[in-house]
């Protein structure tokens, strides 16, 4: 009987040990730029703002963020990126209502918009 119970807890700790090593060292992928976009992120990735129209409240600092291999940069009215490498990112913040072109000057079909209200 003695020998029963030992084996019962040691099956337990086994087990009890098992789950808080798995929950302590996560499996789950890390998640992708898309899936962790922030509403006040703006991503250029295969040649494209996304979003490609954003509206936000006066006073929002934008992040414009190149994922993309290239470079490029965020030209719009009243703000310019320069370049902007791969990996990089711009940051502005609105300051004044209105409707914001903008675009890449390195690639003009990329164009998007900011509504700020």
């Amino acid at each position: 009987m003695k020998k029963v119970i030992i084996i019962i807890l040691v099956i337990i700790v086994i087990v009890v040990g098992y789950f808080i090593y798995r929950s302590s060292y996560s499996t789950k992928a890390p998640l992708n730029s898309s899936e962790s976009i922030a509403s006040d992120t703006i991503i250029a990735k295969n040649s494209v703002f996304n979003p490609n129209e954003l509206t936000v409240n006066v006073g929002t600092e934008i992040t414009f963020k190149n994922d993309d291999s290239i470079a490029h940069t965020f030209t719009g009215d009243g703000f310019e990126s320069g370049d902007v490498k791969s990996g990089d990112s711009f940051k502005f913040t609105f300051n004044t209502a209105g409707t914001f072109n903008y675009h890449c000057s390195i690639h003009p079909s990329m164009t998007g918009k900011i509504i700020v209200k």
